[in-house]
């Protein structure tokens, strides 16, 4: 296990987002037993653009289930709680100065 979580720490210096993407989740789904890539996934979590791959991120680290990965994937769940609710709101807005 933990060589596949390596690789899956690996893949995050993947360009494309959506390898990322799979990899974070990936992570997730293996839960604490990938409590290694906790410092790699809150690094992660700091410097994506991707909104996609945010949520997966914060996903494992909540997934893994350490104090650290908590304490990284709170401020970050509510940060995209908070996206999400904007996003969706503004997604029915009928004035457009504020959808826009």
């Amino acid at each position: 296990m933990k060589q596949k979580v390596e690789e899956l720490i690996q893949a995050f210096q993947d360009d494309d987002w959506e390898v990322r993407n799979s990899a974070a989740y990936a992570l997730g789904e293996i839960g604490p037993e990938a409590k290694g890539a906790v410092p790699a996934l809150i690094q992660a979590l700091q410097n994506q653009d991707e909104v996609g791959v945010r949520v997966s991120v914060a996903y494992a680290l909540e997934q893994i289930g350490t104090s650290e990965a908590i304490k990284a994937a709170v401020p970050a769940l509510i940060q995209l709680r908070f996206y999400r609710i904007r996003i969706q709101g503004c997604g029915t807005c009928s004035d457009p100065s504020i959808s826009g």
